[in-house]
């Protein structure tokens, strides 16, 4: 029944939901609340990646996804119903998303965009911003993305030559890049803490590797 990675939030009363690709390129949500898992299919026929998933502080989920047409397709669900929103139109997505949320309630997202780019989307208040982190033939991996607490957004993923390549912003219409690591065969993942950013991904020969990185400083190596 599940056809990509899955994308998983825990509420502070400890009940669990995920969502996940399922069959027929549905997507899935699944919620569990004592001891019974309870499915939903938010989207019946129009999910092309793997989806990436917050959780608000007021219970809301928030889901983003890849659909056909290379879209970027945001949904959000509070109450009993998922609201659906267009983020990025026809050929602008062509990975799966990620997604991280500031204290502030500002939301982050990082995707492959059209001709190997990588776009940022962040939302404040009611206003989304698309931002172009890096240009044609940057980008051949889904990209990773989290905010430290000093609120800088830190991105990484897999550039020309299998080098893991990184971005770094205060300002989203100016970023700091460059490679950090050879040898990444993944799509990484990402986290951040204080004011420096993480990211683990496959190496040579699939052998997990991490770095450390911060304002052009960084750290890697196998695990």
């Amino acid at each position: 029944t599940a056809y990509s990675a899955p994308a998983m939030v825990v509420r502070p009363n400890g009940e669990v939901d995920i969502t996940v690709e399922g069959p027929n390129n549905q997507l899935l949500y699944f919620s569990h609340t004592g001891s019974s898992w309870v499915k939903t299919v938010v989207e019946p026929s129009n999910t092309f990646s793997a989806p990436a998933m917050i959780l608000r502080p007021d219970g809301e989920i928030d889901a983003v996804i890849e659909t056909g047409g290379h879209r970027l397709l945001y949904l959000s669900h509070k109450t009993s119903s998922w609201t659906p929103y267009v983020l990025g139109g026809t050929n602008t997505t062509y990975s799966a998303p990620s997604m991280t949320l500031r204290p502030s309630g500002e939301v982050d997202i990082a995707v492959q965009g059209p001709a190997n780019q990588l776009l940022y989307y962040n939302k404040t208040g009611s206003i989304w911003i698309i931002s172009l982190v890096a240009g044609p033939n940057t980008t051949y991996s889904a990209p990773g993305v989290s905010v430290t607490s000093a609120g800088e957004a830190m991105i990484a993923w897999v550039g020309q030559n299998n080098l893991l390549s990184i971005a770094s912003s205060y300002n989203p219409s100016v970023w700091a890049k460059g490679a950090i690591a050879n040898g990444a065969y993944s799509a990484p993942a990402v986290t951040a803490f204080s004011y420096d950013g993480e990211a683990a991904f496959s190496g040579v020969n699939g052998t997990p590797n991490y770095c450390w990185f911060n304002d052009g400083a960084a750290s890697c190596g196998p695990i």
